[in-house]
């Protein structure tokens, strides 16, 4: 193999710590492999060699690739019987062998268990509930204290704030005494004067941004202008200190110039933007500041007495059970290292090498233990750009900082692998051309223009084609009728069938060697950052008749067989302690409907009403494992049930088979472990909820079909995999940044942040400092998935997205600001619009109208509220329907039915609009000005208190009557309840007026809230409010 001069390096460098950041398509895994091999070439032992990766499928696939190249390699084929006594494997099996294999000298037994990590969150939920109220009984006066200042209505909120809390804090090594040690280490003036000069980091960096917009400002204006606006800056640009900034108040910038452009109006007002923001943060003094964060001690030291309470008691709760997670483990394994230091030593100097793949995706604890054992020989290969694993706590600045040393060679090498051999020059150039603007050494973690441009390598695809590879950046105008995603789905569903009967070329491996063939359906695509548009895909490309294929993991949890199981369970339960409630029929109903038995609604219903359900046979089969509850297994249980419900025979009905059997295995596995455990039948079904309200995920891995269809997939699925065309969309859609905004948080960075109680909850510098950390590490992981995405192509990628001319700068350089301010790809597209501009084409959306009347209209609520679910007792009585809502009973004009078809409109738009972020790019002039006139009234100004339900459906039963209706919009307060009904103008109407007042009254009887009711005409901007 031609080998490049840092392939090499990287194969054959030794004597001292090596990291490689080898970029995607760089050949990785061929290097480290055959670095091993050239190890045992000089001698050493595959078993002197600790090579540990992150996944079993990578430990597995590593063996197989060393066993084939030692296969290839007579002088080694002693070696291959040394594959199976190995140590490649994952950090995880590695240090639980290590304890296995101490146990004795860590106090514990040698048959250690692996627990799933819902079982302790389980049982921690058990157990704060248990500490909260033995509080209540002591009448604790602070903890009491504590609760209502965080509590709006029960302490349920705080109790999982606390467990989530927890959570963050196992990254920490030695929790306990982490937490003994907490308030001296934290309270300190030295402590809190570090964190105020993190928080004037935070203003230095606005004042960074001020300068670029102002330097984006001087290419769009004359040099007279440029002075006096520079003048009019020079003290906040020059100021050295908070106090210094403290001073000014205000900045008054000239005026533009006639004839300046939007441009220079644009970069004028983001300007002005940022003095206000710098401003803003510098309205208080030091001190003040300083003093909220000491007011906060008295509520963390109860929040600590809490937490190590709950963890005394998980942990002799593990050690009872002798059942313990793999962060234990890892504990368990650096705690042995470092108490007995033969131990540590044997295994120092037994390894000639040790070797981590993927080591951006390290975390702390596991970096810890690598250094307990390290003798100035570990090698280290990843890439920092793909670090996209910070949910499963991976720490990317752990290779930053190794990276940033190393390549001063501080005690270790630093090599580079840039040059890609997977992807054509065009595909290169174009991703380049983004990241060189995008990600920076502070966003991101790398600074790409310096260090991480990829290279062209593959002289392969210096073929000639008629086809064209550069990328391609469809724009469409946003339409209302449809979805994005549909849009999305019909262009790139045109854009594959055009490719396909124009014979797009691609470079494939054949009988005679490389070269150019025609595309199919299988080198195609579709790569997103979620999956919740796959059906939509699915649907459209299943109209256009394109062969797909869906490449996700299923979620058991999500599967018929888990809800009916727990519904069984629980209508056992519910049997057993003559309990037939609402739930009861809930789930008897699940059950009737279910494939188990097929029963059509109506006769459900007449079951229900004629107090019928103790005659079927569901109730029957349920009444009979009423007897079994208490003297057999879990399992057991599972087992009868899975026998009398004849699941096995029925769900031959509805397909799919292998997955259910291996979702009902998987369960029949859970129950077995909860046994162990100590957890029988009554917590089996808490745990089923525990799970389904933390929207955990039980995964059954994704299967690849080899067939010719068009692939569609998750970014993080397709991490080392590629393709040949690749298609990007579902960029509009936002980040997901809902940690931010919990009340209380921990970060190892910045511990405990809580808010203090002055009139009410306020956050001190601690929060801001933290969001802002917070948003950097998110975006930057973000930027890094795009990054990923975008190096999977080989050959073609098609970007596509709703490009808006309202929101475009021509930035030659991307301040820190407007990175920070990235909520979506979307975002990072425009911000780079300058590079891309020459890649743009508008495309039409091309929906066939055929395919728009077969649609079905399907309703989706936009909030994440529960929905208010009313206990009714149905008795044999006939219902009459009454509609909350206004009838029309004459012919309509054409000019009432079109400004009903504008209302719709209105209403979808404020359906689907974000009114605490508001989007108007896809919104005309008069759209937007409504919607704006809208979220200027002064009933709108507190929103951000609010909780925002939109389009809430509701059914009210109430004697002989039921009643339907849908509010547009409710605002609930802590306090009170807005309901408001939009119009286009016909506000003053009885029929409204007794709509609305149906609304308030259902309102106010379910949550016993004050409720005020209004009607909003939005072309004449007025708002009334509704009274009796």
């Amino acid at each position: 193999m031609n080998w490049t001069k840092e392939q090499l390096d990287a194969i054959h460098q030794s004597g001292t710590n090596i990291i490689v950041s080898a970029g995607a398509g760089s050949g990785k895994t061929t290097v480290l492999t055959e670095r091993v091999i050239t190890k045992l070439q000089q001698g050493i032992k595959l078993n002197e060699l600790l090579i540990l990766t992150f996944t079993k499928n990578s430990a597995h696939d590593m063996k197989n690739k060393i066993k084939k190249a030692i296969a290839k390699n007579s002088e080694l084929k002693n070696d291959a019987n040394d594959i199976a006594n190995s140590y490649i494997s994952t950090f995880d099996s590695f240090t639980e062998s290590l304890v296995k294999k101490y146990h004795y000298l860590l106090g514990l037994d040698k048959n250690i268990n692996i627990i799933d990590s819902a079982i302790i969150f389980l049982k921690k939920k058990e157990i704060i509930k248990n500490i909260f109220n033995e509080k209540y009984e002591k009448e604790d006066e602070n903890f009491i204290n504590f609760v209502t200042s965080y509590c709006s209505k029960n302490d349920e909120e705080i109790q999982k704030l606390i467990l989530n809390l927890d959570q963050h804090l196992d990254l920490i090594i030695d929790k306990k005494d982490y937490l003994q040690n907490y308030l001296n280490n934290f309270y300190t003036e030295d402590n809190l004067n570090n964190i105020f000069n993190n928080y004037f980091e935070l203003i230095q960096k606005r004042i960074d941004s001020l300068k670029i917009c102002l330097e984006n400002l001087s290419y769009e204006v004359d040099s007279d202008y440029f002075h006096l606006i520079s003048n009019a800056l020079s003290s906040l640009l020059n100021a050295k200190s908070y106090e210094e900034l403290q001073e000014i108040k205000d900045i008054q910038l000239p005026r533009r110039p006639k004839g300046s452009g939007e441009l220079a109006k644009k970069y004028k007002d983001k300007l002005k933007a940022i003095i206000d923001d710098i401003i803003s943060y510098t309205n208080e003094n030091k001190t003040d500041l300083l003093n909220e964060i000491w007011e906060t001690r008295e509520h963390v030291q109860i929040l600590i007495d809490i937490l190590q309470e709950l963890n005394l008691e998980i942990s002799e709760y593990k050690k009872k059970y002798n059942s313990f997670e793999f962060n234990d483990i890892s504990r368990f394994a650096i705690n042995l290292l470092k108490t007995y230091p033969d131990i540590r030593d044997s295994l120092k100097y037994h390894f000639k090498e040790i070797m981590i793949d993927e080591y951006q995706d390290t975390n702390d604890i596991q970096e810890a233990f690598i250094s307990l054992i390290e003798n100035n020989n570990v090698y280290m290969v990843g890439d920092i750009k793909q670090s996209i694993y910070r949910f499963r706590n991976a720490n990317p600045s752990i290779f930053k900082n190794k990276y940033d040393k190393y390549k001063e060679r501080k005690n270790g090498f630093k090599i580079d692998l840039n040059r890609n051999f997977r992807s054509r020059k065009e595909v290169l150039e174009a991703i380049n051309s983004i990241f060189n603007v995008v990600m920076d050494d502070k966003i991101g973690s790398a600074d790409y223009a310096l260090e991480h441009q990829m290279i062209f390598g593959n002289n392969d695809y210096n073929i000639e084609s008629p086809s064209d590879y550069k990328l391609s950046v469809y724009n469409y105008e946003k339409d209302p009728k449809h979805s994005n995603d549909e849009s999305e789905a019909f262009i790139v569903a045109n854009d594959i069938k055009n490719k396909i009967q124009n014979q797009f070329k691609v470079l494939k491996e054949t009988e005679k060697g490389k070269e150019l063939v025609n595309c199919t359906y299988s080198d195609f695509c579709i790569l997103m950052d979620r999956g919740t548009s796959f059906e939509t895909y699915k649907k459209v490309f299943d109209y256009m008749q394109i062969p797909i294929n869906i490449y996700q993991d299923e979620d058991i949890l999500l599967q018929d067989e888990t809800y009916l199981v727990k519904n069984i369970l629980t209508l056992i339960l519910k049997i057993k302690n003559r309990e037939f409630d609402q739930d009861f029929k809930f789930c008897f109903t699940s059950i009737a409907r279910s494939y188990l038995y097929e029963i059509n609604d109506e006769e459900i219903f007449f079951t229900i009403n004629n107090n019928e359900i103790n005659k079927t046979n569901i109730y029957e089969i349920c009444d009979s494992l009423t007897h079994d509850l208490d003297t057999i297994s879990n399992r057991e249980l599972l087992e009868k049930i899975i026998f009398a419900f004849a699941f096995y025979q029925k769900m031959i009905k509805i397909g799919n088979i292998q997955e259910r059997l291996i979702n009902l295995n998987n369960l029949l596995e859970k129950a077995e472990n909860l046994n162990t455990v100590g957890i029988d039948i009554y917590g089996l079904i808490e745990f089923f909820n525990t799970l389904m309200e933390s929207k955990s995920a039980i995964k059954i891995p994704a299967v690849l079909k080899n067939n010719d269809s068009v692939i569609i997939t998750n970014i993080h699925k397709s991490k080392g995999l590629e393709y040949y065309i690749c298609y990007y969309t579902g960029l509009f859609k936002k980040f997901n940044f809902a940690d931010v905004i919990e009340k209380i948080l921990f970060t190892k960075e910045f511990g405990f942040i809580l808010p203090i109680n002055k009139l009410g909850l306020k956050n001190t510098i601690i929060h801001t400092i933290y969001k802002e950390t917070y948003l950097e590490e998110e975006i930057s992981e973000n930027i890094r998935l795009f990054y990923v995405a975008l190096t999977r192509c080989k050959e073609k990628m098609i970007i596509v997205a709703p490009i808006s001319s309202d929101n475009l700068l021509y930035l030659n350089k991307i301040d820190y600001l407007t990175k920070i301010s990235y909520r979506s790809f979307l975002d990072i597209i425009i911000s780079t619009y300058k590079q891309l501009e020459k890649y743009i084409t508008s495309v039409k959306i091309d929906i066939p109208q055929n395919y728009l009347s077969n649609k079905k209209v399907v309703f989706e609520s936009n909030s994440k509220e529960n929905i208010l679910v009313n206990e009714i007792e149905i008795e044999s009585k006939i219902l009459t329907k009454n509609k909350l809502s206004k009838d029309i009973r004459k012919l309509i004009t054409n000019k009432e039915k079109a400004n009903m078809e504008y209302g719709t409109k209105m209403h979808y738009i404020l359906e689907n609009i974000d009114f605490l972020n508001p989007d108007y790019s896809t919104l005309d002039l008069e759209e937007s000005k409504l919607i704006k006139n809208f979220l200027n009234q002064p009933i709108m100004q507190n929103i951000k208190n609010a909780k925002i339900i939109k389009e809430y459906q509701f059914l009210n039963v109430d004697e002989n009557n039921y009643e339907t209706g849908i509010i547009d919009l409710l605002l609930v307060y802590d306090d009170h309840i807005d309901i408001i009904d939009y119009k286009l103008k016909n506000t003053i109407d009885e029929a409204y007026k007794e709509q609305l007042l149906g609304y308030k009254k259902f309102i106010e009887n379910k949550t016993n809230k004050k409720t005020n009711t209004y009607l909003y005409s939005l072309i004449n901007q007025q708002i009334f409010q509704i009274l009796q």
